[in-house]
């Protein structure tokens, strides 16, 4: 994720889970690299005055963050801190 290979960071991340299941670990990191793929996705379109981005990843992401705090880890803060930016939707700038 360092080097910003965000797609080659999901792949391996959705390995990992695949793999190990019940290691949280591997969805905390898997939500954090779908978040970045997400942000690095999102743009401002200017005919809808409105954010747009992979809505997919945003998704998953959450997904993922949700799995890891009901399997418990020392990093719940940080995944409830990118579930607080995953579910907050800026309003249509009028």
């Amino acid at each position: 994720m360092r080097t910003g290979a965000l797609d080659e960071a999901v792949k391996s991340f959705t390995q990992a889970v695949a793999k190990a299941p019940a290691d949280a670990n591997g969805y905390f990191n898997l939500g954090t690299a779908l978040e970045l793929r997400y942000g690095k996705s999102r743009r401002y379109y200017v005919p809808t005055k409105s954010w747009i981005g992979n809505d997919d990843d945003r998704k998953a992401a959450i997904e993922n963050y949700q799995r890891y705090l009901s399997i418990g880890g020392p990093f719940e803060k940080a995944a409830r801190d990118g579930l607080t930016r995953l579910t907050w939707t800026p309003k249509q700038v009028k």
